[in-house]
């Protein structure tokens, strides 16, 4: 299934595929369902919110914000102002992004991949 936005077709993934399989999925643009952890130096989503209140990096993909990247809530999908600072551990988002696999396949590499992010979407509460 696929979707466009902007001129970008993004293809739905979900995360169990992205972190069993990540160099099926790289390079491609993909939109994926999961829940966000974004405080200093640790912005990632995972698989379940158990996984981010817990940091199982394993169940997680990190996440590469930029100032091109477009917060949004699930109301407003145009991207209304999202107060990151009021992002929850564990809140459902819905990202949209470039995949990449980790280049490495080193024990010490906490993460799946990562998102080059170009959307994300939370819940406004």
């Amino acid at each position: 299934m696929s979707f466009q936005s902007m001129e970008k077709i993004y293809y739905q993934v979900s995360m169990i595929e992205l972190i069993a399989n990540p160099k099926q999925f790289a390079d491609s643009t993909i939109s994926t369902d999961g829940f966000i952890v974004y405080e200093f130096e640790h912005h990632a989503v995972y698989l379940t919110s158990e996984s981010a209140k817990h940091f199982f990096f394993r169940n997680g993909i990190r996440l590469m914000t930029d100032s091109n990247t477009v917060w949004g809530t699930y109301r407003d999908s145009k991207g209304s102002k999202v107060h990151k600072e009021k992002i929850k551990y564990g809140q459902p988002a819905h990202i949209l992004g470039t995949f990449k696999p980790n280049q490495y396949q080193r024990s010490a590499e906490r993460f799946s991949g990562s998102i080059l992010v170009h959307k994300i979407f939370t819940d406004d509460k």
